[in-house]
């Protein structure tokens, strides 16, 4: 990083748009990468109105931005780097004794993730592919939210399975849904860009932590899989 700093003029600083989830389920690990990487500094804009975070990289008010992929097609001045896929999940406390997921879509309270949000919009899609009109309580645009209530028994929902930590003390079943889709997150930045090697390396770093991250999922399910045998 070092190296590649030295390479750029304008690298002190990278202004980062970062959605909520993954201010918690990645950046944590991405700065403590390059934390001992002078002269380089990131600045988070954390940012849940996509759509203006999307203008931002555009308008280079942003150098980059991790989001939701939009449901659009993306200027062809940007790129969309594939970070990670989110299945879609039924989220129920794990109190509930059903566990048919669409008798719980039926039948359940349901509390909606935000359709305004991209990430909402999939749930939105699949809910109306699959032709069921839940009976609505709430709709919030933080997953965290969504699922403390459902941990308090407000109802079932159908969210994105992201990238813990998740709220700690929880107690909840995550029912996987047969042919959903996933909300795909992705890492946003210009084709061209005076900063594209301290970009290409952020990249880096980023797609380096996902993977050990995701390696630490599996072996701890399997570990606990095979607890319960």
């Amino acid at each position: 990083m070092r190296d590649l700093a030295n390479l750029d003029q304008d690298v002190g600083t990278l202004r980062i748009g970062v959605i909520h989830s993954m201010i918690t389920g990645l950046l944590p690990d991405v700065l403590s990468a390059m934390k001992s990487h002078d002269p380089v500094s990131i600045f988070m804009f954390i940012q849940a109105n996509l759509p203006t975070c999307t203008d931002r990289v555009v308008a280079e008010t942003l150098d980059a931005a991790i989001i939701v992929e939009p449901p659009y097609a993306i200027s062809k001045a940007l790129n969309f780097v594939e970070l990670r896929r989110d299945p879609l999940i039924l989220l129920c406390s794990s109190k509930e004794r059903e566990r048919d997921p669409i008798t719980l879509l039926k039948k359940r309270p349901f509390i909606w993730y935000d359709r305004k949000h991209w990430g909402g919009r999939v749930g939105d899609i699949y809910l109306k592919r699959i032709k069921i009109n839940p009976g609505e309580r709430h709709e919030l645009d933080s997953l965290d939210g969504i699922a403390v209530l459902v941990d308090r028994g407000f109802g079932v929902s159908v969210v994105p399975d992201w990238l813990p930590p998740w709220p700690e003390g929880l107690s909840l079943r995550k029912i996987p849904l047969k042919d959903a889709p996933s909300r795909i997150v992705g890492f946003l930045f210009p084709r061209l860009s005076s900063r594209h090697r301290l970009l290409a390396a952020f990249l880096e770093e980023a797609s380096r932590a996902l993977y050990r991250k995701e390696e630490a999922l599996r072996s701890r399910h399997s570990i606990f899989k095979g607890e319960r045998r």
